[in-house]
């Protein structure tokens, strides 16, 4: 799912499009930045360091800044937007999927 597609969230400079690739059961398994127009630098959500976390994480886990997300060097709108886009989007699939079957 693309979360602007499911959980439309904004960051500091408008909507974040994050690709996320889940298993069935829940697991992200993936996760991909299209594009953005946030701040760029050693705290920008364009690092591979932090679209790594998220994978093999489950929808029953925090995925929150700080809690089980590294902010690599500060929490900003940003990061707390596309962390917040990726937990609610991929739990509200999960309920669309369970509510199918």
């Amino acid at each position: 799912f693309v979360t602007t597609d499911i959980s439309p969230t904004k960051g500091y400079n408008g909507p974040i499009p994050i690709l996320v690739g889940m298993s069935l059961n829940g697991k992200i398994t993936d996760v991909l930045l299209f594009y953005h127009e946030e701040p760029l630098g050693y705290f920008s959500i364009d690092l591979p360091k932090f679209a790594a976390q998220f994978k093999d994480k489950s929808i029953f886990d925090p995925i929150k800044i700080g809690e089980n997300v590294d902010a690599i060097s500060r929490a900003t709108m940003t990061l707390e937007a596309a962390s917040r886009g990726i937990r609610v989007g991929a739990r509200q699939v999960i309920r669309a999927l369970l509510n199918e079957g």
